[in-house]
């Protein structure tokens, strides 16, 4: 039920694959989860590898729209023995990459 970049995105954190994972984004990507903002490949890298890279995703729902998937997930950061707050992530595609990432605890 997801698109092809926001599927992209979850593979490359399970599989830990930096280079996948930059494949998904656009070069202008803006990522606000939670208040942090990371602006760029080179950040949201970091982002990921810091705090994402490790855990592990339970996708409750998928919601399409034309270029936005909002996807209400659970995540377990790693070493964590229940999850953080419920999560909804928007994902808005442009070109064919997520160029915009957004998340706030529902």
């Amino acid at each position: 039920m997801l698109s092809v970049p926001v599927r992209c995105y979850f593979d490359a954190v399970a599989e830990k694959n930096d280079t996948k994972l930059l494949s998904c984004f656009n070069r202008q990507v803006t990522v606000n989860i939670a208040g942090m903002v990371f602006e760029g490949k080179d950040e949201v890298l970091k982002f990921v590898k810091r705090d994402v890279y490790g855990g592990k995703y339970k996708v409750e729902k998928v919601l399409k729209g034309t270029e936005t998937d909002s996807v209400h997930c659970l995540f377990w950061p790693i070493g964590w023995p229940f999850p953080e707050p419920a999560i909804e992530y928007k994902f808005k595609i442009k070109e064919g990459k997520i160029i915009n990432w957004s998340g706030h605890y529902r």
